[in-house]
């Protein structure tokens, strides 16, 4: 298993300029970093391949995906 670094070296490794670290929280908190961050205590911990994703880039859910089939008149 990777070892997973904080997240202010994450970003000064990963945005050029970084964001501000209360952007980068944010991020965490709306589940844009994929793999999950860690948390512990007031720190975040990241793997150094974890990724951002923007809120539509997030792959669908199996319903969505069925769902879309159904009104498409496809069988899932």
């Amino acid at each position: 298993m990777a070892k997973h670094i904080e997240l202010s070296r994450w970003l000064t490794e990963n945005f050029d300029p970084p964001p501000h670290i209360s952007t980068a929280r944010r991020w965490v908190s709306q589940g844009r970093i994929h793999p999950e961050p860690i948390r512990a205590g007031a720190k975040i911990y990241v793997l150094p391949t974890a990724q951002y994703r923007k809120h539509n880039d997030q792959p669908k859910s199996l319903l969505d995906i069925i769902r879309d089939q159904a009104t498409q008149g496809q069988q899932p």
